[in-house]
């Protein structure tokens, strides 16, 4: 989550992050992402807008160090004014990275998780709010505080779900703090064990 404000509030400039890399379990796929926020001081007297985000996912082949952008969000795509992607691991076959892109407002409290889906067969991107996933899958109007964990051993993604505040922010997909399996062939859900350990796939390079 980058933002054109510093942590203590004192301070309004440009802003950019780049990721580690992430590697694929067998080594042939590597991937990082960049978060860049961006200022429009010249809008502040008019109440426009003051820091947009771009975010990107980059994605090379092989061993080679030549990447190539394949997904990029924000500065003018819909009104959202933040966003950040967080790669979260590669599958054990290595065909499918998993990664969260966080939505938000400035100035508000109002944020939304989407799972992205990268293929590398195709290279194929897709992306879906998780609230729209447990609403689809519950056949109810819901939503749902979620936290994208990693693949379980079957193939399927595991998340964390937590209630919303019903008073506040509408009905609520799930009543406590649960675990969760996404099947990533139809983004349905089903409840799975508490217990259940997710252990990574793909290893981080260190910073050089």
């Amino acid at each position: 989550m980058v933002s054109c404000w510093s942590q203590d509030s004192r301070e309004f400039r440009p802003a950019s992050v780049r990721s580690p890399v992430l590697v694929s379990p067998d080594g042939t796929q590597r991937a990082y992402v960049t978060v860049q926020a961006q200022t429009h001081e010249e809008n502040r007297n008019s109440g426009g807008d003051l820091c947009q985000n771009r975010s990107a996912l980059f994605v090379a082949v092989g061993p080679r160090n030549h990447f190539e952008k394949i997904f990029s969000y924000g500065s003018g795509q819909g009104d959202e004014q933040g966003n950040g992607i967080q790669l979260i691991d590669w599958s054990l076959d290595s065909h499918v990275l998993l990664a969260d892109l966080l939505i938000w407002r400035y100035e508000s409290e109002a944020w939304e998780h989407n799972i992205l889906i990268y293929r590398t067969k195709g290279r194929s991107i897709k992306t879906e709010s998780l609230s729209k996933v447990f609403s689809e899958s519950m056949h109810m109007d819901c939503g749902v505080e979620a936290q994208l964990v990693g693949f379980l051993p079957d193939g399927r993604v595991a998340l964390r779900a937590m209630p919303i505040d019903e008073e506040e922010e509408g009905a609520s997909c799930v009543r406590s703090e649960s675990l969760w399996g996404v099947d990533l062939s139809n983004l349905k859900v089903a409840s799975i064990g508490a217990k259940t350990l997710v252990k990574p796939n793909g290893r981080f390079e260190p910073p050089q």
